[in-house]
């Protein structure tokens, strides 16, 4: 199996009104810097130079330092270990380790200091992946236009599915046929990280052959 993740899920039944909600701000530094490394295209889906789902590697330089996470206070919703961080995932220590554990030195982690209101709380970390692989089975996922991309067109069928031999022993990636930038893991990853107790993520699962 594979899963789709995103962060900054909470326990619902903890949370008494959906708009007491909260999210993470940029204090020091901006993300609109953020930049790739090499954001030569592929053929794959477009990659912009700012890339924050290409699957490369990014610079440090320009990289926020500092967050505040906003809305509700921690009495309502505590910190969780993944965070969703303008679309992607600010992560713990705990979260870190298990990927690091699983695929060393492949992903990069950017230190940033978390704060709620004026109180530093810890430092988590940007998650950016590194992998940007082409996992689809073709056989099986449709419809996939003349180039090779999974093209689903409002409410029409489709499925998507992903192959086992393509995805190897990766185990977090993004894949460049599927257009959206989804966050992708693998069943061994994903079980580690429920195993662990790791808090904040919502599973998605997708279809492996």
């Amino acid at each position: 199996m594979v899963y789709h993740i995103v962060g900054g899920d909470w326990d619902s039944s903890k949370v008494d009104d959906e708009a007491q909600h909260s999210w993470i701000e940029v204090l020091e530094g901006n993300h609109q810097n953020i930049r790739l490394l090499d954001a030569t295209q592929d053929d794959g889906v477009v990659i912009t130079k700012k890339g924050w789902t290409a699957g490369r590697p990014m610079s440090a330089e320009g990289m926020p330092t500092k967050v505040v996470r906003k809305g509700v206070g921690l009495a309502i919703k505590p910190l969780v270990d993944a965070e969703a961080f303008y679309g992607q995932l600010l992560v713990s220590d705990a979260f870190k380790e298990i990927v690091e554990e699983l695929e060393p030195g492949v992903h990069q982690f950017f230190p940033m200091e978390l704060y709620v209101g004026d109180e530093f709380q810890r430092t988590d970390y940007f998650f950016n992946i590194c992998n940007r692989l082409d996992t689809m089975d073709r056989e099986l996922s449709f419809p996939i236009n003349a180039r090779g991309f999974f093209r689903p067109k409002g409410n029409d069928d489709y499925r998507l599915v992903f192959s086992k031999e393509k995805i190897g022993d990766h185990h977090a990636w993004r894949d460049k046929f599927v257009p959206g930038g989804e966050t992708y893991i693998s069943n061994t990853l994903a079980q580690s990280l429920k195993e662990a107790g790791i808090t904040g993520l919502r599973f998605n699962e997708r279809e492996e052959a």
